[in-house]
């Protein structure tokens, strides 16, 4: 019948739907279950059952029902249990041609991009960044031939007396040439009032040090810049943080 002639088409596939190597289970002692409990009563000998009926249609070709129910009470088992057995084979994906299970590989962990190494600290790049940063800050700076003119007024003889008295804040780019922040002055032209107290207890030529003195944020200052409280009239106490540090050469 039709059924068993898909089971033989199937023989290759027992592998598959029924694990062959398993413990054939002992058929000759069980009495025959009643009618309507046979299907809960067949499962715990399916693969037994199974593994006879294969066996029978690979050793003696049998392709009938009845040769596999001879077989089959041969065993110990009954004829309920046969067409249980047959019927669980026939509604398995394996023989109603739905698609067999796919057994993929793991897949694997995806491989984390390398973190790139972060760049090693370069203390040259870093001073010309902030060169270049207090160079720029608050609008940048004015030439001394800017200064010459408009309401400024000052002579090169009158800037260069200014640098040597520490009364001015300026610095030199590569070809020695002056400028001078603009944020050091107030709109009318006039030095920012305590520009020049400041200048005159640091006593340094060190230009880059001492815009970053005005520029920077400090801790004992609310983290504000000392330039940030001249302009609002709070001298004093800009002062007397630039005395402390002056004698300890630590602004």
């Amino acid at each position: 019948m039709k059924e068993v002639r898909d089971l033989v088409d199937l023989v290759d596939l027992i592998d598959y739907a029924v694990n062959m190597n398993a413990e054939v289970l002992d058929c000759e002692a069980a009495p025959a279950p009643p009618a309507r409990t046979v299907r809960v009563a067949v499962e715990p000998r399916l693969r037994g059952i199974v593994k006879v009926i294969f066996d029978s249609m690979q050793k003696s070709g049998a392709s009938s029902r009845q040769e596999l129910l001879k077989a089959a009470i041969k065993q110990g088992c009954t004829k309920a249990e046969l067409d249980a057995a047959l019927n669980y084979l026939l509604k398995t994906p394996i023989l109603t041609g739905s698609p067999r299970p796919m057994v993929s590989a793991p897949a694997k962990a995806a491989v984390p991009p390398p973190v790139a190494a972060a760049p090693a600290f370069d203390p040259e790049a870093a001073g010309e960044q902030l060169v270049a940063e207090m160079q720029a800050a608050e609008g940048g700076a004015w030439t001394g031939q800017e200064l010459q003119g408009g309401h400024f007024q000052l002579t090169p003889a009158t800037l260069h007396r200014r640098r040597k008295e520490h009364r001015i804040i300026y610095w030199r780019d590569a070809r020695h040439n002056f400028h001078y922040p603009k944020w050091q002055f107030t709109p009318g032209g006039a030095l920012l009032p305590g520009i020049q107290e400041v200048l005159a207890l640091f006593q340094s030529q060190d230009e880059w040090r001492i815009m970053s003195y005005f520029l920077g944020q400090r801790s004992q200052l609310d983290e504000l810049r000392p330039l940030d409280l001249l302009r609002h009239g709070d001298i004093n106490k800009v002062l007397a943080h630039a005395q402390i540090h002056a004698e300890e050469n630590t602004w």
